[in-house]
Protein backbone atom coordinates (compact mmCIF):
# COMPACT_ATOMS: atom_id res chain seq x y z
CA UNK A 1 0.00 0.00 0.00
CA UNK A 2 0.99 3.60 -0.57
CA UNK A 3 2.53 5.27 2.45
CA UNK A 4 4.56 8.36 3.27
CA UNK A 5 7.86 6.53 2.69
CA UNK A 6 7.01 6.29 -1.03
CA UNK A 7 6.19 10.01 -1.34
CA UNK A 8 9.12 11.73 -3.06
CA UNK A 9 7.42 15.13 -2.92
CA UNK A 10 6.87 15.58 -6.65
CA UNK A 11 3.21 15.10 -7.50
CA UNK A 12 3.48 13.94 -11.14
CA UNK A 13 6.09 11.33 -10.19
CA UNK A 14 4.06 10.26 -7.14
CA UNK A 15 1.03 9.70 -9.39
CA UNK A 16 3.13 7.42 -11.61
CA UNK A 17 4.44 5.53 -8.58
CA UNK A 18 0.89 5.11 -7.24
CA UNK A 19 -0.29 3.72 -10.58
CA UNK A 20 2.59 1.23 -10.65
CA UNK A 21 1.80 0.23 -7.06
CA UNK A 22 -1.90 -0.19 -7.89
CA UNK A 23 -1.09 -2.61 -10.72
CA UNK A 24 1.39 -4.48 -8.51
CA UNK A 25 -1.37 -4.86 -5.91
CA UNK A 26 -3.81 -6.13 -8.54
CA UNK A 27 -1.27 -8.80 -9.54
CA UNK A 28 -0.72 -9.76 -5.91
CA UNK A 29 -4.47 -9.90 -5.22
CA UNK A 30 -5.01 -12.08 -8.30
CA UNK A 31 -2.27 -14.48 -7.20
CA UNK A 32 -3.65 -14.57 -3.64
CA UNK A 33 -7.07 -15.43 -5.07
CA UNK A 34 -5.53 -18.32 -7.01
CA UNK A 35 -5.98 -16.73 -10.41
CA UNK A 36 -3.67 -17.78 -13.24
CA UNK A 37 -3.70 -17.69 -17.01
CA UNK A 38 -4.64 -14.78 -19.21
CA UNK A 39 -5.95 -12.46 -16.45
CA UNK A 40 -2.57 -12.49 -14.69
CA UNK A 41 -0.64 -12.24 -17.97
CA UNK A 42 -2.70 -9.15 -18.87
CA UNK A 43 -2.04 -7.56 -15.48
CA UNK A 44 1.69 -8.14 -15.81
CA UNK A 45 1.58 -6.67 -19.34
CA UNK A 46 -0.18 -3.64 -17.88
CA UNK A 47 2.57 -3.31 -15.27
CA UNK A 48 5.18 -3.34 -18.04
CA UNK A 49 3.23 -0.70 -19.98
CA UNK A 50 2.69 1.72 -17.07
CA UNK A 51 6.28 1.27 -15.91
CA UNK A 52 7.74 2.12 -19.32
CA UNK A 53 5.47 5.15 -19.55
CA UNK A 54 6.41 6.32 -16.05
CA UNK A 55 10.13 5.84 -16.66
CA UNK A 56 9.89 7.98 -19.83
CA UNK A 57 8.08 10.71 -17.87
CA UNK A 58 10.59 10.49 -15.05
CA UNK A 59 13.58 10.72 -17.40
CA UNK A 60 12.01 13.69 -19.20
CA UNK A 61 11.48 15.36 -15.83
CA UNK A 62 15.10 14.72 -14.80
CA UNK A 63 16.32 16.17 -18.12
CA UNK A 64 14.17 19.30 -17.71
CA UNK A 65 15.46 19.84 -14.19
CA UNK A 66 19.07 19.13 -15.23
CA UNK A 67 19.55 16.26 -12.81
CA UNK A 68 23.31 15.56 -12.89
CA UNK A 69 23.04 11.78 -12.37
CA UNK A 70 20.43 11.20 -15.10
CA UNK A 71 22.57 8.77 -17.10
CA UNK A 72 23.04 6.48 -14.12
CA UNK A 73 19.32 6.68 -13.36
CA UNK A 74 18.55 5.71 -16.97
CA UNK A 75 20.86 2.68 -16.64
CA UNK A 76 18.98 1.63 -13.50
CA UNK A 77 15.66 1.99 -15.34
CA UNK A 78 17.00 -0.10 -18.22
CA UNK A 79 18.05 -2.86 -15.80
CA UNK A 80 14.67 -2.79 -14.03
CA UNK A 81 12.86 -3.02 -17.37
CA UNK A 82 15.07 -5.89 -18.50
CA UNK A 83 14.30 -7.76 -15.28
CA UNK A 84 10.59 -6.92 -15.49
CA UNK A 85 10.44 -8.12 -19.10
CA UNK A 86 12.15 -11.40 -18.11
CA UNK A 87 9.62 -11.96 -15.31
CA UNK A 88 6.76 -11.12 -17.69
CA UNK A 89 8.00 -13.70 -20.20
CA UNK A 90 8.29 -16.39 -17.49
CA UNK A 91 4.78 -15.62 -16.25
CA UNK A 92 3.41 -15.76 -19.78
CA UNK A 93 5.22 -19.05 -20.50
CA UNK A 94 4.05 -20.42 -17.15
CA UNK A 95 0.35 -19.90 -17.91
CA UNK A 96 0.05 -16.78 -15.77
CA UNK A 97 1.60 -18.20 -12.63
CA UNK A 98 3.62 -15.54 -10.79
CA UNK A 99 6.40 -17.20 -8.80
CA UNK A 100 7.58 -15.91 -5.40
CA UNK A 101 10.75 -14.48 -6.96
CA UNK A 102 8.54 -12.11 -9.01
CA UNK A 103 6.97 -10.72 -5.84
CA UNK A 104 10.42 -10.45 -4.22
CA UNK A 105 11.51 -8.44 -7.26
CA UNK A 106 8.49 -6.12 -6.85
CA UNK A 107 9.24 -5.59 -3.13
CA UNK A 108 12.88 -4.83 -3.94
CA UNK A 109 11.78 -2.38 -6.64
CA UNK A 110 9.61 -0.49 -4.17
CA UNK A 111 12.09 -0.41 -1.34
CA UNK A 112 15.29 0.16 -3.29
CA UNK A 113 14.23 2.15 -6.31
CA UNK A 114 11.39 4.44 -5.28
CA UNK A 115 12.43 4.94 -1.65
CA UNK A 116 16.13 5.41 -2.36
CA UNK A 117 17.05 5.95 -6.03
CA UNK A 118 14.11 8.21 -6.93
CA UNK A 119 14.53 10.08 -3.66
CA UNK A 120 17.98 11.20 -4.90
CA UNK A 121 16.64 13.14 -7.88
CA UNK A 122 13.77 14.49 -5.81
CA UNK A 123 16.14 15.75 -3.12
CA UNK A 124 18.54 17.13 -5.75
CA UNK A 125 15.95 19.29 -7.45
CA UNK A 126 14.03 20.36 -4.36
CA UNK A 127 16.18 23.48 -4.02
CA UNK A 128 15.00 24.61 -7.47
CA UNK A 129 11.38 24.71 -6.39
CA UNK A 130 9.73 27.67 -4.72
CA UNK A 131 6.43 26.03 -3.82
CA UNK A 132 7.20 22.61 -2.32
CA UNK A 133 3.54 21.60 -2.29
CA UNK A 134 2.83 22.31 -5.94
CA UNK A 135 6.41 21.67 -7.10
CA UNK A 136 6.39 24.36 -9.77
CA UNK A 137 9.89 24.76 -11.28
CA UNK A 138 11.42 28.18 -10.84
CA UNK A 139 14.54 29.26 -12.73
CA UNK A 140 17.40 30.66 -10.64
CA UNK A 141 17.44 34.45 -10.35
CA UNK A 142 20.45 36.58 -11.21
CA UNK A 143 20.99 40.31 -11.26
CA UNK A 144 21.80 41.98 -14.57
CA UNK A 145 21.84 45.65 -15.62
CA UNK A 146 18.46 46.96 -16.75
CA UNK A 147 18.02 47.68 -20.45
CA UNK A 148 16.94 51.23 -19.82
CA UNK A 149 19.54 53.89 -19.15
CA UNK A 150 19.09 53.84 -15.39
CA UNK A 151 21.63 52.34 -13.06
CA UNK A 152 18.99 50.26 -11.28
CA UNK A 153 19.62 46.52 -11.30
CA UNK A 154 16.70 44.26 -12.03
CA UNK A 155 16.48 40.56 -11.26
CA UNK A 156 15.80 38.44 -14.32
CA UNK A 157 15.29 34.71 -14.63
CA UNK A 158 17.85 32.74 -16.55
CA UNK A 159 17.69 29.04 -17.32
CA UNK A 160 20.16 26.87 -15.43
CA UNK A 161 23.27 25.93 -17.36
CA UNK A 162 23.28 22.47 -18.92
CA UNK A 163 25.24 19.75 -17.25
CA UNK A 164 27.87 18.14 -19.41
CA UNK A 165 28.42 14.39 -19.25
Amino acid sequence: NWDKSLDIGIDPMNRGHRLILDVMNEIFDAAEAGKTGQPVVLLVSELVRVTKSHFREEEDFMAKTHYPDIENHKRIHKKLLTDLDAHALRIQAGNGIAAPDFFNFLRFWLSAHIKNIDRKYADNISGSYRDRDRRTPVAPTTTVPARDASTQLVPTARPPSRCRH
